[in-house]
Protein backbone atom coordinates (compact mmCIF):
# COMPACT_ATOMS: atom_id res chain seq x y z
CA UNK A 1 0.00 0.00 0.00
CA UNK A 2 3.14 2.66 1.07
CA UNK A 3 4.26 1.85 -2.33
CA UNK A 4 1.23 3.74 -3.88
CA UNK A 5 0.82 7.36 -4.52
CA UNK A 6 -0.50 9.35 -1.57
CA UNK A 7 -3.86 9.59 -3.62
CA UNK A 8 -4.41 6.65 -4.04
CA UNK A 9 -3.50 5.21 0.25
CA UNK A 10 -6.23 7.48 1.10
CA UNK A 11 -8.37 6.25 -1.14
CA UNK A 12 -8.02 2.92 0.20
CA UNK A 13 -8.07 4.21 3.58
CA UNK A 14 -11.73 5.67 3.12
CA UNK A 15 -12.91 2.62 1.70
CA UNK A 16 -11.68 0.64 4.45
CA UNK A 17 -13.40 2.90 6.92
CA UNK A 18 -16.83 2.48 5.06
CA UNK A 19 -16.64 6.17 3.70
CA UNK A 20 -16.21 5.21 0.17
CA UNK A 21 -17.48 3.39 -1.87
CA UNK A 22 -15.19 3.41 -4.87
CA UNK A 23 -12.76 0.06 -4.37
CA UNK A 24 -8.97 1.00 -4.96
CA UNK A 25 -7.82 -0.36 -8.59
CA UNK A 26 -4.24 -1.55 -6.77
CA UNK A 27 -5.95 -4.32 -5.22
CA UNK A 28 -7.16 -5.44 -8.33
CA UNK A 29 -3.73 -5.14 -9.91
CA UNK A 30 -2.16 -7.52 -6.71
CA UNK A 31 -5.12 -9.90 -7.77
CA UNK A 32 -3.99 -10.01 -11.58
CA UNK A 33 -0.35 -10.31 -10.62
CA UNK A 34 -1.02 -13.35 -7.89
CA UNK A 35 -2.41 -15.42 -10.72
CA UNK A 36 -5.26 -16.36 -8.59
CA UNK A 37 -3.20 -17.81 -5.54
CA UNK A 38 -4.19 -15.43 -2.97
CA UNK A 39 -7.32 -13.45 -3.50
CA UNK A 40 -6.79 -9.51 -2.42
CA UNK A 41 -9.86 -8.32 -2.98
CA UNK A 42 -11.76 -10.38 -1.10
CA UNK A 43 -9.60 -10.02 1.69
CA UNK A 44 -9.84 -6.07 1.67
CA UNK A 45 -13.50 -6.48 1.50
CA UNK A 46 -13.71 -8.95 4.23
CA UNK A 47 -11.35 -6.74 5.88
CA UNK A 48 -13.71 -3.82 5.65
CA UNK A 49 -17.09 -5.41 6.67
CA UNK A 50 -15.12 -6.45 9.95
CA UNK A 51 -14.01 -2.61 10.83
CA UNK A 52 -17.04 -1.60 10.39
CA UNK A 53 -17.99 -3.74 13.61
CA UNK A 54 -14.58 -2.86 15.65
CA UNK A 55 -14.62 -0.20 17.77
CA UNK A 56 -12.90 3.06 17.00
CA UNK A 57 -9.94 1.92 18.77
CA UNK A 58 -9.32 -0.93 16.52
CA UNK A 59 -9.92 0.95 13.31
CA UNK A 60 -7.04 3.08 14.39
CA UNK A 61 -4.65 0.77 14.60
CA UNK A 62 -5.71 -0.75 11.32
CA UNK A 63 -5.09 2.96 9.77
CA UNK A 64 -2.29 3.22 11.73
CA UNK A 65 -0.72 0.00 10.70
CA UNK A 66 -0.62 1.49 6.96
CA UNK A 67 0.49 5.26 7.82
CA UNK A 68 3.29 4.25 9.77
CA UNK A 69 6.98 3.89 8.72
CA UNK A 70 10.02 5.46 7.07
CA UNK A 71 8.16 5.16 3.69
CA UNK A 72 4.38 6.16 5.34
CA UNK A 73 2.81 9.34 3.49
CA UNK A 74 3.10 11.44 6.52
CA UNK A 75 6.67 11.72 6.57
CA UNK A 76 7.11 13.01 3.30
CA UNK A 77 6.37 16.87 2.98
CA UNK A 78 4.53 16.56 0.09
CA UNK A 79 2.70 13.31 1.51
CA UNK A 80 1.65 15.16 4.85
CA UNK A 81 0.25 18.75 2.54
CA UNK A 82 -2.12 15.91 0.86
CA UNK A 83 -3.41 14.34 4.10
CA UNK A 84 -4.22 17.84 5.48
CA UNK A 85 -5.75 18.58 2.43
CA UNK A 86 -7.35 15.43 2.34
CA UNK A 87 -8.52 15.83 6.42
CA UNK A 88 -9.64 19.31 5.71
CA UNK A 89 -11.82 18.85 2.07
CA UNK A 90 -15.11 19.97 4.30
CA UNK A 91 -14.00 22.94 6.08
CA UNK A 92 -15.35 26.06 5.20
CA UNK A 93 -13.47 28.33 3.24
CA UNK A 94 -13.74 31.25 6.06
CA UNK A 95 -11.92 28.57 8.55
CA UNK A 96 -9.74 26.83 6.37
CA UNK A 97 -6.61 29.00 7.15
CA UNK A 98 -6.89 28.29 11.07
CA UNK A 99 -7.93 24.87 10.44
CA UNK A 100 -4.83 24.19 7.89
CA UNK A 101 -2.40 25.66 10.69
CA UNK A 102 -3.93 23.93 13.62
CA UNK A 103 -3.80 20.40 11.55
CA UNK A 104 -0.24 20.80 10.71
CA UNK A 105 1.09 21.53 14.29
CA UNK A 106 -1.17 18.77 15.46
CA UNK A 107 0.57 16.37 13.48
CA UNK A 108 3.98 18.19 14.01
CA UNK A 109 3.48 18.37 17.17
CA UNK A 110 3.49 14.33 17.76
CA UNK A 111 7.28 13.70 16.33
CA UNK A 112 7.67 10.61 15.44
CA UNK A 113 4.20 9.03 16.17
CA UNK A 114 2.80 11.63 13.61
CA UNK A 115 0.95 8.99 11.78
CA UNK A 116 -0.97 8.01 14.74
CA UNK A 117 -2.18 11.45 15.21
CA UNK A 118 -3.44 11.35 11.08
CA UNK A 119 -5.18 7.48 12.26
CA UNK A 120 -6.98 8.53 15.11
CA UNK A 121 -8.56 11.18 12.46
CA UNK A 122 -9.24 8.51 9.99
CA UNK A 123 -10.55 5.73 12.21
CA UNK A 124 -13.25 7.70 13.74
CA UNK A 125 -16.91 6.54 12.47
CA UNK A 126 -19.04 9.43 11.36
CA UNK A 127 -22.03 10.00 12.75
CA UNK A 128 -23.97 11.36 10.35
CA UNK A 129 -25.91 9.48 7.20
CA UNK A 130 -23.61 10.59 4.66
CA UNK A 131 -21.08 8.24 6.06
CA UNK A 132 -18.56 11.06 5.84
CA UNK A 133 -16.47 13.31 8.68
CA UNK A 134 -18.01 16.93 9.01
CA UNK A 135 -16.12 19.42 9.98
CA UNK A 136 -16.66 19.16 13.80
CA UNK A 137 -15.85 15.57 14.27
CA UNK A 138 -12.64 16.39 11.94
CA UNK A 139 -11.52 19.11 14.46
CA UNK A 140 -12.52 17.24 17.48
CA UNK A 141 -10.70 13.99 16.85
CA UNK A 142 -7.08 16.03 15.76
CA UNK A 143 -7.64 17.96 19.85
CA UNK A 144 -8.82 14.76 21.25
CA UNK A 145 -5.17 13.08 20.10
CA UNK A 146 -4.09 15.40 23.31
CA UNK A 147 -5.77 13.61 25.84
CA UNK A 148 -7.35 16.53 28.42
CA UNK A 149 -5.74 19.47 27.19
CA UNK A 150 -7.07 19.13 24.01
CA UNK A 151 -10.30 18.55 24.72
CA UNK A 152 -11.01 21.42 26.82
CA UNK A 153 -9.51 23.23 23.54
CA UNK A 154 -12.16 21.85 21.87
CA UNK A 155 -14.74 23.28 24.25
CA UNK A 156 -13.50 26.62 24.04
CA UNK A 157 -13.43 26.52 20.36
CA UNK A 158 -17.28 25.13 20.83
CA UNK A 159 -17.80 28.10 23.03
CA UNK A 160 -16.65 30.57 20.89
CA UNK A 161 -17.74 28.67 17.42
CA UNK A 162 -14.93 28.78 15.88
CA UNK A 163 -15.67 25.53 14.50
CA UNK A 164 -19.00 24.31 12.94
CA UNK A 165 -20.36 21.54 14.79
CA UNK A 166 -17.91 21.37 17.36
CA UNK A 167 -20.87 21.86 19.91
CA UNK A 168 -21.65 18.33 19.71
CA UNK A 169 -18.41 17.30 21.36
CA UNK A 170 -18.59 19.53 24.17
CA UNK A 171 -19.41 17.52 26.60
CA UNK A 172 -17.89 14.07 25.77
CA UNK A 173 -14.65 12.15 26.15
CA UNK A 174 -13.77 8.26 25.00
CA UNK A 175 -15.94 6.10 26.70
CA UNK A 176 -15.08 3.25 29.10
CA UNK A 177 -16.98 -0.28 29.31
CA UNK A 178 -19.10 -1.65 32.38
CA UNK A 179 -16.25 -3.77 33.13
CA UNK A 180 -13.33 -1.08 33.04
CA UNK A 181 -15.93 0.78 35.15
CA UNK A 182 -15.43 -2.02 37.64
CA UNK A 183 -11.86 -2.68 37.43
CA UNK A 184 -11.57 1.24 38.28
CA UNK A 185 -13.86 1.37 41.20
CA UNK A 186 -11.78 -1.42 42.14
CA UNK A 187 -8.77 0.07 42.09
CA UNK A 188 -9.97 3.88 43.42
CA UNK A 189 -11.79 1.95 46.91
CA UNK A 190 -8.99 -0.49 47.03
CA UNK A 191 -11.74 -3.35 46.69
CA UNK A 192 -13.54 -1.20 49.37
CA UNK A 193 -16.61 0.57 47.87
CA UNK A 194 -19.85 0.56 49.48
CA UNK A 195 -21.26 -2.99 49.67
CA UNK A 196 -25.14 -1.54 49.85
CA UNK A 197 -24.14 0.56 46.60
CA UNK A 198 -25.21 -1.54 43.40
CA UNK A 199 -24.07 0.02 40.05
CA UNK A 200 -26.17 0.57 37.35
CA UNK A 201 -24.96 2.47 34.73
CA UNK A 202 -22.57 4.96 32.66
CA UNK A 203 -24.39 7.80 32.14
CA UNK A 204 -21.46 10.29 31.09
CA UNK A 205 -17.90 10.20 29.90
CA UNK A 206 -16.19 13.25 30.54
CA UNK A 207 -12.74 14.19 29.79
CA UNK A 208 -11.70 13.79 33.50
CA UNK A 209 -14.62 12.09 35.39
CA UNK A 210 -16.84 9.31 34.30
CA UNK A 211 -20.60 9.70 35.50
CA UNK A 212 -22.18 6.69 36.84
CA UNK A 213 -25.71 5.69 38.43
CA UNK A 214 -26.11 3.25 41.38
CA UNK A 215 -28.75 2.10 44.01
CA UNK A 216 -28.34 3.42 47.37
CA UNK A 217 -29.37 0.49 49.43
CA UNK A 218 -29.31 2.42 52.46
CA UNK A 219 -32.06 5.65 51.56
CA UNK A 220 -33.13 3.14 48.53
CA UNK A 221 -32.90 5.96 46.10
CA UNK A 222 -31.13 6.22 42.70
CA UNK A 223 -27.95 8.17 42.77
CA UNK A 224 -25.11 9.02 40.70
CA UNK A 225 -21.41 9.36 41.12
CA UNK A 226 -18.81 11.01 39.42
CA UNK A 227 -15.23 9.08 39.77
CA UNK A 228 -11.88 10.37 38.26
CA UNK A 229 -10.79 8.46 35.32
CA UNK A 230 -7.97 6.06 35.71
CA UNK A 231 -4.64 7.57 36.71
CA UNK A 232 -5.95 10.93 35.16
CA UNK A 233 -4.04 12.60 37.41
CA UNK A 234 -0.75 11.19 36.01
CA UNK A 235 -1.34 10.98 32.15
CA UNK A 236 -2.84 14.84 32.48
CA UNK A 237 0.85 15.95 33.10
CA UNK A 238 2.16 14.06 30.55
CA UNK A 239 -0.57 15.06 28.07
CA UNK A 240 0.07 19.02 29.37
CA UNK A 241 3.71 18.51 28.32
CA UNK A 242 2.57 17.59 24.98
CA UNK A 243 -0.02 20.08 24.91
CA UNK A 244 2.56 22.98 25.46
CA UNK A 245 4.58 21.44 22.81
CA UNK A 246 1.59 22.09 20.15
CA UNK A 247 1.36 26.02 21.52
CA UNK A 248 4.85 26.58 20.84
CA UNK A 249 4.73 24.81 17.24
CA UNK A 250 0.91 27.09 16.81
CA UNK A 251 3.10 30.31 17.78
CA UNK A 252 5.55 29.93 15.54
CA UNK A 253 3.19 29.17 12.64
CA UNK A 254 0.45 31.92 13.08
CA UNK A 255 -0.06 34.14 10.26
CA UNK A 256 -0.70 37.07 11.83
CA UNK A 257 0.61 38.98 14.91
CA UNK A 258 -0.92 37.49 17.88
CA UNK A 259 -3.01 35.09 15.76
CA UNK A 260 -2.98 32.48 18.62
CA UNK A 261 -1.18 34.31 21.60
CA UNK A 262 -4.07 34.41 23.57
CA UNK A 263 -3.20 30.00 24.06
CA UNK A 264 -0.69 31.24 26.32
CA UNK A 265 -3.25 32.28 29.04
CA UNK A 266 -5.60 29.74 28.15
CA UNK A 267 -3.62 26.99 28.56
CA UNK A 268 -2.84 27.96 31.94
CA UNK A 269 -6.53 28.85 32.60
CA UNK A 270 -7.24 24.73 31.17
CA UNK A 271 -4.31 23.40 33.53
CA UNK A 272 -5.98 25.16 36.74
CA UNK A 273 -9.49 24.10 35.61
CA UNK A 274 -8.43 20.57 35.32
CA UNK A 275 -6.50 20.62 38.81
CA UNK A 276 -9.62 21.90 40.36
CA UNK A 277 -11.40 18.76 39.64
CA UNK A 278 -8.99 16.69 40.95
CA UNK A 279 -10.04 17.84 44.85
CA UNK A 280 -13.46 16.12 45.30
CA UNK A 281 -13.85 16.95 48.62
CA UNK A 282 -13.42 20.93 47.81
CA UNK A 283 -15.76 20.09 45.54
CA UNK A 284 -18.44 18.48 47.84
CA UNK A 285 -18.31 21.97 49.48
CA UNK A 286 -18.46 24.22 47.12
CA UNK A 287 -22.12 22.04 46.33
CA UNK A 288 -22.71 22.91 50.07
CA UNK A 289 -22.16 26.51 49.81
CA UNK A 290 -23.65 26.78 46.18
CA UNK A 291 -26.90 25.44 47.52
CA UNK A 292 -28.52 28.51 49.01
CA UNK A 293 -27.05 30.75 46.41
CA UNK A 294 -29.28 28.47 43.44
CA UNK A 295 -32.17 27.98 45.54
CA UNK A 296 -34.92 29.67 44.07
CA UNK A 297 -38.70 29.83 42.96
CA UNK A 298 -38.68 32.06 39.86
CA UNK A 299 -41.46 32.33 37.12
CA UNK A 300 -42.96 29.29 38.64
CA UNK A 301 -39.73 26.71 37.89
CA UNK A 302 -37.68 25.46 41.15
CA UNK A 303 -34.57 26.12 41.31
CA UNK A 304 -31.92 24.73 42.55
CA UNK A 305 -28.27 22.48 42.67
CA UNK A 306 -28.08 18.46 43.60
CA UNK A 307 -27.05 17.69 46.90
CA UNK A 308 -23.59 16.06 47.16
CA UNK A 309 -23.50 13.48 49.96
CA UNK A 310 -19.61 12.75 50.00
CA UNK A 311 -16.30 12.51 48.53
CA UNK A 312 -13.61 10.31 48.96
CA UNK A 313 -11.08 8.13 46.98
CA UNK A 314 -11.50 10.52 43.85
CA UNK A 315 -15.08 9.88 44.14
CA UNK A 316 -17.84 12.62 44.54
CA UNK A 317 -21.55 11.02 45.42
CA UNK A 318 -24.46 12.84 44.54
CA UNK A 319 -28.21 13.34 44.11
CA UNK A 320 -29.50 12.54 40.66
CA UNK A 321 -31.04 15.20 38.64
CA UNK A 322 -34.54 13.82 37.46
CA UNK A 323 -35.27 14.79 33.80
CA UNK A 324 -33.42 15.52 30.58
CA UNK A 325 -30.72 18.14 29.63
CA UNK A 326 -31.63 21.39 28.19
CA UNK A 327 -29.75 20.56 25.25
CA UNK A 328 -31.68 17.66 24.97
CA UNK A 329 -35.08 19.37 25.78
CA UNK A 330 -34.46 22.10 23.06
CA UNK A 331 -35.25 19.60 20.32
CA UNK A 332 -38.74 18.68 20.83
CA UNK A 333 -39.60 21.77 23.27
CA UNK A 334 -37.84 24.91 22.30
CA UNK A 335 -40.68 27.08 24.17
CA UNK A 336 -39.83 24.72 27.19
CA UNK A 337 -36.35 25.58 26.51
CA UNK A 338 -36.49 28.74 26.13
CA UNK A 339 -37.99 29.72 29.38
CA UNK A 340 -36.17 27.45 31.39
CA UNK A 341 -32.42 28.93 30.27
CA UNK A 342 -33.85 32.97 30.25
CA UNK A 343 -34.51 31.57 34.00
CA UNK A 344 -31.45 30.16 34.89
CA UNK A 345 -29.45 33.08 32.91
CA UNK A 346 -30.99 35.49 35.00
CA UNK A 347 -30.45 33.50 38.06
CA UNK A 348 -26.88 33.29 36.83
CA UNK A 349 -26.98 37.00 36.71
CA UNK A 350 -28.36 37.75 39.65
CA UNK A 351 -25.90 35.79 41.76
CA UNK A 352 -22.92 37.48 39.41
CA UNK A 353 -24.26 40.68 40.80
CA UNK A 354 -24.93 39.78 44.36
CA UNK A 355 -28.67 39.67 44.64
CA UNK A 356 -30.43 37.25 47.22
CA UNK A 357 -33.61 34.90 46.64
CA UNK A 358 -35.14 37.82 48.05
CA UNK A 359 -34.10 40.12 45.03
CA UNK A 360 -31.78 42.31 47.81
CA UNK A 361 -28.75 43.55 46.37
CA UNK A 362 -26.42 42.00 48.83
CA UNK A 363 -22.85 41.89 47.36
CA UNK A 364 -20.90 39.22 49.32
CA UNK A 365 -17.68 36.97 47.89
CA UNK A 366 -19.11 33.88 46.40
CA UNK A 367 -18.42 31.18 43.59
CA UNK A 368 -18.37 32.10 40.30
CA UNK A 369 -19.04 29.40 38.04
CA UNK A 370 -17.82 29.76 34.25
CA UNK A 371 -18.73 26.34 32.61
CA UNK A 372 -22.48 27.12 32.35
CA UNK A 373 -23.87 26.02 29.61
CA UNK A 374 -27.56 24.13 28.54
CA UNK A 375 -25.30 20.61 28.55
CA UNK A 376 -25.34 21.22 32.47
CA UNK A 377 -28.77 21.61 32.55
CA UNK A 378 -30.97 19.26 33.71
CA UNK A 379 -34.78 19.94 33.03
CA UNK A 380 -37.67 18.01 34.27
CA UNK A 381 -40.91 19.36 32.95
CA UNK A 382 -43.18 17.63 34.94
CA UNK A 383 -42.22 19.09 37.91
CA UNK A 384 -41.50 22.24 36.39
CA UNK A 385 -37.69 21.70 38.29
CA UNK A 386 -34.34 23.30 36.66
CA UNK A 387 -30.95 21.49 38.09
CA UNK A 388 -27.98 22.97 37.41
CA UNK A 389 -24.66 20.98 37.38
CA UNK A 390 -20.97 20.67 37.52
CA UNK A 391 -19.32 22.88 39.18
CA UNK A 392 -16.14 21.30 38.94
CA UNK A 393 -14.39 24.18 37.73
CA UNK A 394 -15.92 27.26 39.90
CA UNK A 395 -13.89 29.22 42.17
CA UNK A 396 -14.08 31.41 44.70
CA UNK A 397 -13.78 35.08 43.97
CA UNK A 398 -13.57 38.43 46.03
CA UNK A 399 -15.81 41.35 45.91
CA UNK A 400 -12.96 43.29 43.84
CA UNK A 401 -12.42 40.52 41.45
CA UNK A 402 -16.61 40.65 41.21
CA UNK A 403 -16.52 43.79 39.95
CA UNK A 404 -13.94 43.40 37.44
CA UNK A 405 -15.75 40.94 35.98
CA UNK A 406 -18.57 42.87 35.19
CA UNK A 407 -16.33 45.77 34.22
CA UNK A 408 -14.97 43.12 31.68
CA UNK A 409 -17.59 41.90 30.08
CA UNK A 410 -19.61 44.90 29.84
CA UNK A 411 -16.18 45.68 27.35
CA UNK A 412 -16.89 42.47 25.57
CA UNK A 413 -20.85 43.09 25.60
CA UNK A 414 -20.09 46.35 24.24
CA UNK A 415 -22.49 47.70 26.94
CA UNK A 416 -19.52 50.01 28.19
CA UNK A 417 -18.91 53.12 26.36
CA UNK A 418 -15.84 53.63 24.61
CA UNK A 419 -14.34 56.26 27.09
CA UNK A 420 -15.05 53.96 30.33
CA UNK A 421 -13.41 51.03 28.77
CA UNK A 422 -10.45 52.89 28.05
CA UNK A 423 -10.33 53.96 31.56
CA UNK A 424 -10.66 50.49 32.73
CA UNK A 425 -7.93 49.74 30.03
CA UNK A 426 -5.54 52.13 31.32
CA UNK A 427 -6.55 51.02 35.19
CA UNK A 428 -5.57 47.23 34.72
CA UNK A 429 -2.25 47.87 32.51
CA UNK A 430 0.01 49.73 34.02
CA UNK A 431 2.70 49.00 31.58
CA UNK A 432 2.52 51.88 29.19
CA UNK A 433 2.82 49.53 25.98
CA UNK A 434 0.03 47.56 26.61
CA UNK A 435 -2.02 50.20 27.38
CA UNK A 436 -0.88 51.54 24.17
CA UNK A 437 -1.92 48.36 22.55
CA UNK A 438 -5.08 47.70 24.51
CA UNK A 439 -6.49 51.09 23.78
CA UNK A 440 -5.68 50.72 19.78
CA UNK A 441 -7.34 47.47 20.32
CA UNK A 442 -10.81 49.17 22.07
CA UNK A 443 -10.61 51.87 19.08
Amino acid sequence: CQSRSPQEQLQAIEFLMGRSEVFPRFIDELNALSAGKVNFATIFRNLRARLNRETVEARIFVVNSLLAGPRGIVDSPQGRVTVIDHLLANVKPERLEVAHVLAESVIEAHGNSASLAVAYVLGQRAQSATKQLNEGEIMAALLSAYGVPGIKLGQYLAFTGSFEQYEEFQDSAAPINYFSLLALIQKRFNGRFPKDFRIIEIIGSGSVNIAVTYWDGNSNEKRVISILRDDIEISTDGQFRRFDTLIEILLSKQKQPGQFDFLLGLSKIIKASVLLEFDKELLRKKYAALEPLYQRQLGGWTVKTPKAYDARSGTLFMELAKGQTARKISKHDPAAYKEAMTILAQIENYILLGVDQSGNSTPVALIANPDFHDGQVVIDLETKTIVILDFGQAVHITNSERDQAIELLSIITKTSSRSRALKTARRWCPNPLNVTLQTSALR
